[in-house]
């Protein structure tokens, strides 16, 4: 009982040094360098590894030459058997206003070990909640959005080719 008591005394105590030790800045620069063929690139960010998670403080995001949002912060929790993603309150530019109302309140990227199989996203803000899940055996993405008053007021194009569903939501499938 002892042993089993040290080991497992062990392997959690090695779980946190791996956690805390993990290059978190060199391997958001890979990252970085992972979206660029996808023509993502976030500037002008401040990288912090504060030990246990990850923080990017500022910035902001570009689709090829389109200034898409002004981040604020982006949280990643890199745990063995949870992981998160989270984007706190963000804005998009003046460009993309007339896709969705500006400002959002965040967005959540979830992976379990429990549900190895499925991610979870979640978000909020002035368009509405967004709630989705992506099948990574399946390769398809579900995504289910509640428009806001302000979203169906400006009445955007994208919302029509979404399917309506009952409660006043619409979904979003595809694969990829």
């Amino acid at each position: 009982m002892k042993r089993m008591k040290m080991g497992l005394l062990y392997s959690a105590a090695f779980v946190l040094f791996l956690l805390v030790f993990l290059p978190k800045t060199a391997l958001y620069h890979e990252a970085e360098l992972q979206m660029k063929p996808f023509g993502l690139a976030v500037a002008a960010e401040t990288p912090v590894d504060r030990g246990v998670d990850f923080v990017l403080k500022g910035g902001d995001l570009y689709f090829e030459d389109l200034h898409v949002a002004r981040l604020e912060r982006i949280t990643v929790t890199p745990w063995l058997f949870y992981n998160s993603v989270r984007v706190a309150p963000f804005t998009l530019s003046s460009d993309m206003e007339s896709f969705a109302p500006r400002s959002v309140d965040g967005m959540r990227v979830t992976y379990s070990v429990l549900d190895p199989l499925h991610v979870t996203l979640e978000g909020s803000g002035a368009f509405g909640s967004v709630t989705g899940q992506v099948a990574l055996l399946e390769r398809k993405i579900t995504l289910e959005l509640t428009p806001s008053a302000a979203l169906r007021a400006k009445r955007p194009f994208w919302l029509k080719q979404l399917r309506s569903i009952e409660g006043g939501a619409y979904r979003y499938e595809t694969t990829y």
